[in-house]
């Protein structure tokens, strides 16, 4: 069984809109990333604004960071310890069903692709020992998810480059929308 969990929260001040809101092809990136999301993963759970139609909780306090809304919905979820999660944050309106299953194929616990040269946290799967830590992180203050690369203590991470993942997605789906010009290059406008 693998979970999943939409952030939506962020205060979108580079963009100067909510995120999550902006809409293509006549759905917002909520929307889009919550149907995404839950054709593959079962249950789902949004962590921010209730811009989605998944059930939808705060972390608090909120705009504490993604790894704090990360587990947050995490632990809404009352998973089963064995449970893997993947991670969709909204600002990335190109991920696709195919990218997602093959995150949720690949056999290790904690699935992170590597694009343009930088882990994408915002698109992964994490299980076990990783959990674990990022639960313990979280309450210890860590707001971020770049201590991941520390190492082995996390357990068993499949950091995935453009050779395995290129097979089933294009670099474009890796793209997040932070600011306008990042709307204007994947053909998005902002209002």
């Amino acid at each position: 069984m693998v979970a999943g969990v939409l952030l939506t929260g962020g205060q979108s001040r580079r963009l100067g809109v909510d995120k999550a809101r902006v809409a293509l092809d006549g759905k917002t990136f909520a929307a889009r990333a919550a149907a995404v999301l839950s054709s593959v993963c079962d249950p789902c759970i949004e962590v921010g604004s209730g811009a989605s139609p998944l059930r939808c909780v705060r972390e608090s306090p909120a705009g504490e960071g993604p790894l704090v809304a990360f587990v947050c919905g995490v632990r809404a979820l009352h998973l089963e310890p064995d449970t893997s999660v993947v991670l969709l944050a909204c600002d990335m309106p190109r991920v696709s069903r195919v990218l997602l299953q093959c995150l949720v194929d690949r056999p290790a616990s904690t699935v992170i692709p590597i694009a343009r040269g930088r882990p994408q946290y915002g698109c992964a799967k994490y299980g076990g020992p990783a959990l674990e830590a990022m639960a313990r992180a979280s309450d210890a203050g860590t707001r971020s998810f770049k201590w991941l690369q520390g190492g082995a203590q996390h357990g068993d991470i499949d950091w995935i480059d453009e050779s395995v993942w290129s097979t089933v997605a294009d670099a474009i789906e890796f793209r997040d929308v932070d600011t306008p010009d990042d709307a204007h290059e994947l053909g998005i406008e902002v209002r």
